[in-house]
């Protein structure tokens, strides 16, 4: 490798190292960090090496943490209290990236008026964001309880299909949830 007039030009140290008369890249004298730095090792990705110069391994690095950079995403989770355009707009300012709507909690008018918010937000700032739906999964709620029930560990109960109990069983109102388990199954 030859050392040309423009790679010491590009040097963005302030004292580059020192090339012998042959021309040869071996340099005479290095650079060296002061006693003391507390400048680590490991800061490669942003810095060249202590000669001045990109290594073929400082670019790597270099390029691996903009790559990174470019496919961190901020998402921001939406909600009564965020459902404004204002808000959403503040949001993307910030930085968010997505929006998540959390089909959990809410209703249909609720879920449109996120949606809503978000696509007008979009408009008046002229740029995109993902908007994403956080899908409930499957879950078994019980029914009404009129009077509590007390059980004890190892205690057998009886679940019923019923949206409401007095007290004599556990109402269980999703019919589906009696086709996956069978007397005497132990849940859970």
């Amino acid at each position: 490798m030859r050392c040309t007039g423009s790679a010491r030009a590009l040097s963005p140290s302030p004292r580059p190292a020192r090339f012998s008369s042959t021309g040869t890249s071996q340099p005479t004298s290095q650079v060296r960090k002061p006693l003391g730095s507390s400048t680590p090792s490991s800061w490669t990705a942003s810095r060249p090496n202590s000669r001045g110069f990109w290594t073929a391994g400082t670019i790597r690095r270099y390029r691996l943490v903009r790559r990174l950079r470019k496919r961190a995403k901020i998402i921001a989770t939406l909600g009564p209290s965020s459902a404004s355009e204002e808000t959403v707009a503040a949001m993307m300012r910030a930085g968010a990236d997505a929006f998540r709507v959390n089909f959990s909690h809410g209703s249909e008018e609720d879920w449109r008026k996120y949606a809503r918010a978000v696509r007008d937000a979009e408009r008046r700032l002229g740029r995109w964001v993902a908007l994403m739906g956080d899908l409930t999964g499957p879950s078994v709620r019980l029914g009404d309880l009129i009077k509590p029930i007390y059980v004890k560990r190892g205690e057998v109960v009886e679940l019923r299909m019923a949206r409401q109990s007095n007290g004599e069983y556990v109402p269980v109102p999703l019919e589906e949830f009696f086709d996956g388990v069978e007397e005497g199954d132990e849940l859970l």
